[in-house]
């Protein structure tokens, strides 16, 4: 029989020099080696695994943390967000009240909800307040963004709004500009106003068909509005006298002047002086006699007078 296979060594002894002969089987060889890469894989392997333990916990902390932050930043945004909803809705109560001072019909409930809704309507501006603790954070910044969106179109929607009122009030501002609205003369007290009343000449019950303010004589007396002068000269009882032409049948008188300081066609702004109090024509003392017309029927100056501290009028 042949003798089993095995490997022979030369080991080398330090201290005598000598060769000594090892002989290891095969067999015994190829068990250690197994044994050693056995042990070396599963120690490998065990680190291996210990570390990718190690990592994944380290990199599961790290995305808790940082879906911690995310849902943070989410309940922030959504608060921020609910605030300016909240302050969108009392811009649009603004809006309303503008629009009616404009003569504008307020925007329908229906279609501002049509200009700012959105997904069939199913969200309104309360869903900004909800809970999004308890939506998954793809759903809390698909909410978010949903939210965003309506606010934008809320803006522009308001937005419009705005520039149609003051187109609104633009056209509007000549009117303004040319309808009687401050007192004719800065001091004195009102003597006599708009209405019947006895003559102070005939005694007889007649229509004063304007307002008479006492004051010193040469108190500066100034337009009540943007107008073209038509009249700058004296008058059969009414003295020295002032007519101005505002436009969109606005006219206004002022009689029994001092002085006229104004010609005919001149072109005066609201606050212009046009003459001075004074006591000529049918007049029992110095005040100025002041007339406001609409479509040349006089009406009450007092209700074209919106900065009113004159004193009490006393009717006679």
């Amino acid at each position: 029989m042949d003798k089993p296979r095995a490997i022979r060594l030369l080991v080398v002894d330090d201290s005598s020099a000598k060769l000594k002969e090892v002989r290891l089987p095969l067999w015994k060889l190829i068990s250690v080696v197994s044994i050693v890469v056995i042990l070396g894989g599963v120690t490998v392997y065990g680190a291996g695994n210990l570390l990718s333990r190690i990592y994944t916990r380290q990199a599961m902390a790290e995305v808790t943390a940082e879906n911690q932050n995310l849902r943070e930043n989410i309940a922030s945004i959504s608060t921020r967000l609910a605030r300016v909803d909240t302050l969108l809705s009392e811009i649009a109560s603004s809006d309303y009240q503008l629009r009616l001072m404009a003569d504008l019909n307020p925007i329908d409930p229906e279609t501002r909800m049509m200009g700012i809704g959105g997904m069939g309507g199913a969200t309104g501006s309360g869903d900004l307040l909800a809970e999004t603790g308890e939506l998954s954070e793809e759903d809390s910044v698909r909410r978010l963004v949903f939210d965003l969106d309506k606010i934008e179109r809320e803006i522009e929607l308001q937005h419009s709004s705005f520039l149609e009122i003051k187109r609104q009030l633009a056209s509007k501002e000549e009117i303004v500009l040319a309808t009687p609205s401050i007192r004719p003369a800065e001091s004195g007290f009102y003597s006599s106003g708009f209405g019947y009343r006895r003559d102070p000449f005939t005694r007889r019950r007649a229509h004063h068909s304007g307002l008479d303010i006492v004051a010193p004589v040469r108190t500066p007396i100034i337009a009540t509005a943007d107008g073209t002068v038509i009249s700058a000269e004296r008058a059969s009882g009414y003295g020295k006298v002032v007519v101005i032409d505002h436009g969109f049948g606005y006219r206004t008188l002022y009689a029994h002047l001092s002085a006229i300081d104004v010609h005919k066609g001149q072109t005066v702004k609201r606050g212009t002086r046009i003459g001075a109090l004074g006591n000529t024509g049918r007049s029992t003392g110095a005040h100025l006699h002041y007339e406001v017309h609409i479509n040349k029927k006089p009406v009450n100056p007092m209700d074209y007078i919106f900065s009113n501290d004159l004193g009490s009028l006393a009717r006679r």
